[in-house]
């Protein structure tokens, strides 16, 4: 059943965020849902399947923004990895908003140090304040929301893992 929910979660991310992309970004700014995806999947299942699904869930975002080929496949398993890992360690799932947020920040500096060396096109520091920084502060809430909806999971977390 696990793997089934997992393949839905792949299959749905990508469009989800194409179609209601728009209608869900706040001054322009669209949640990063795989990065919430991955870092829930990761902290409730542990580092394999964080890994595993960042990786997924990474080549289906990169396969619909061929401009930024193969960017999300490196931030969503590294994030994924990550939050399996700080899901053994840190059981408090109070914490995650702002791991999320941190995550987010980090996988947005990557994205953009990636795409500043590659193409050079990329204005840094407004980047960082009209991008990378609101949408941290959009997943981290996106997070608290998704967190609570499955907290009793989440306080659970140790006994979700296979």
């Amino acid at each position: 059943m696990k793997y089934l929910v997992y393949m839905l979660i792949v299959i749905s991310t990508a469009p989800f965020l194409s179609t209601f992309g728009e209608k869900v970004a706040i001054f322009g700014v669209k949640p990063d849902i795989g990065l919430v995806a991955v870092y829930l999947i990761g902290f409730l299942y542990g580092e394999i399947d964080g890994l595993i699904m960042g990786i997924l869930i990474g080549f289906v975002m990169d396969s619909f923004a061929p401009n930024q080929l193969g960017i999300n496949l490196l931030t969503k398993s590294l994030t994924g990895f990550l939050a399996g890992y700080l899901g053994r360690v840190i059981l408090n799932p109070l914490f995650n908003p702002g791991i999320i947020m941190t995550l987010s920040l980090l996988s947005g500096f990557l994205t953009l140090s990636i795409l500043q060396i590659t193409t050079g096109r990329i204005i840094v520091s407004g980047a960082i304040t009209g991008i990378v920084l609101p949408q941290a502060v959009y997943d981290a809430l996106i997070g608290f929301f998704i967190s609570v909806i499955f907290l009793e999971k989440i306080e659970r977390g140790s006994s979700l893992r296979v």
